[in-house]
């Protein structure tokens, strides 16, 4: 994909300046590695030393950089999202395997799965499971009976969706994470012992979530454990 500089600054809602709109670039690069086709960004002091030899097309900044000789700017009243906005068009797309299940996937009879499902190696749904449409199980992705998982999700390799859970369209779970574990729960009586308390409750996520690898979002006691639409949630949580 290439990009004209007008049209990145568009993206980007920023201003150019000191550079050929028509000039295009194919990549974005960082301020020292830069090409001469590329965008790089900068909105951290600690890296203006390295503005005067950067040799990108132009660089995403705020409305505020002091000018550079030579070096053109796409200034942007939030230049970090600015920037994100314009990775996003240059991110390649992630791989999507095929629609199907995997012959060594385990499907119960009763689970549904949506439109253009794609089940990956070794993963096992659970009875009563349902899958939104065109979403995404990779290998050894395991789901609870009665969980429901909303159209367009991802769950990454390894991921555990208990029993009873239901994740919103467009989650993105990451590998390792467990959703719907048990809580930390007991009693303890006179003698010292502990008794675990049922955890009967489970975990509702919103519309378009991201749970970071290795993440453990337990279920409720009684009441549901909810995780808000949008809500973007860092690895080892």
């Amino acid at each position: 994909m290439t990009l004209s500089l007008a049209e990145i600054a568009a993206i980007a809602g920023g201003t150019l300046e000191g550079g050929d709109p028509a000039r295009t670039v194919s990549g974005i690069g960082t301020l020292e590695e830069a090409a001469g086709d590329q965008i790089a960004f900068f909105a951290n002091r600690r890296y203006a030393k390295f503005l005067p030899r950067c040799r990108a097309a132009a660089v995403i900044a705020g409305e505020k950089t002091p000018p550079v000789e030579g070096l053109a700017f796409i200034r942007c009243a939030d230049p970090y999202l600015g920037y994100t906005r314009v990775a996003q068009r240059f991110a390649p797309a992630m791989p999507r395997p095929p629609a199907g299940v995997n012959p060594t996937a385990w499907v119960e009879p009763s689970a549904e799965l949506g439109r253009e499902v794609a089940v990956g190696p070794h993963a096992a749904i659970g009875a009563a499971v349902r899958l939104g449409d065109r979403t995404v199980v990779m290998s050894g992705v395991f789901i609870g009976e009665g969980s429901r998982v909303g159209p367009d999700s991802v769950l990454y390799p390894n991921v555990v969706i208990r029993e009873g859970c239901e994740l919103g369209a467009r989650n993105i779970v990451y590998p390792g994470a467990v959703i719907g574990s048990d809580g930390f729960g007991y009693a303890p009586d006179a003698q010292g012992r502990f008794h675990k308390i049922p955890q009967m409750g489970g975990v509702v996520t919103g519309d378009d979530v991201e749970i970071g690898c290795n993440t453990c979002i337990d279920r409720g006691a009684l009441g549901q454990t909810r995780i808000a639409r949008g809500v973007k949630i860092d690895n080892l949580v």
